[in-house]
């Protein structure tokens, strides 16, 4: 009997043996030879199926999480579309990111037109200066709700109820605001 040791990178996976059979049949330093590269293929063979069994449970595992990340988006997506409220984003600079279709039906602007648009655009004259201090408590994580008063595009008036939340990312650094709208 003769054993070689199924090596992949210096690591044990496996040992192949061969029995010489009941003749007793004694190998040769060829059949060593033989035996050391078959055994050096077949771990190379054998760590391959595995990668490729680990890649197909991360491509199958991937596709789930893709499939699961599509039907979140487009549930939220639908709330954003179908919310009776105006939602209004911005970025930490002012600047508008998203805003739905009911914000823009209330200003008279698509949402096209509203999109990276500062919000002081879209807010009355007399509002600028609280609304820059508005601004102040957002960056300084503080959320509230307040009135305000927004120009639409016909040049009239629309009185709003507004809540406001600071958005932060992962390290806490502030990257804008999200706004809630009620036409009062």
């Amino acid at each position: 009997t003769v054993a070689e040791p199924l090596l992949y990178r210096e690591s044990l996976i496996g040992v192949i043996a061969l029995h010489g059979g009941t003749a007793g049949r004694r190998f040769t330093e060829q059949d060593g030879v033989l035996l050391r590269l078959f055994a050096s293929h077949a771990a190379i063979a054998i760590e391959n199926a595995r990668l490729h069994d680990s890649m197909q449970r991360e491509m199958t595992e991937r596709k789930r999480m893709e499939g699961e990340l599509r039907d979140s988006e487009t549930r939220y997506r639908q709330i954003v579309e179908t919310a009776r409220e105006g939602i209004w984003i911005l970025d930490a600079e002012g600047r508008t990111t998203l805003v739905n279709q009911k914000i823009a039906e209330m200003l008279g602007y698509t949402v096209a037109e509203m999109s990276g648009c500062p919000l002081v655009d879209f807010v009355h004259v007399d509002e600028h200066a609280s609304l820059s201090a508005a601004m102040a408590r957002r960056r300084a994580g503080i959320a509230e709700q307040v009135e305000r008063v927004f120009v639409r595009r016909d040049g009239s008036a629309l009185h709003a109820l507004v809540t406001t939340t600071p958005l932060r990312d992962d390290t806490g650094r502030f990257v804008g605001s999200f706004g809630l709208l009620i036409d009062i």
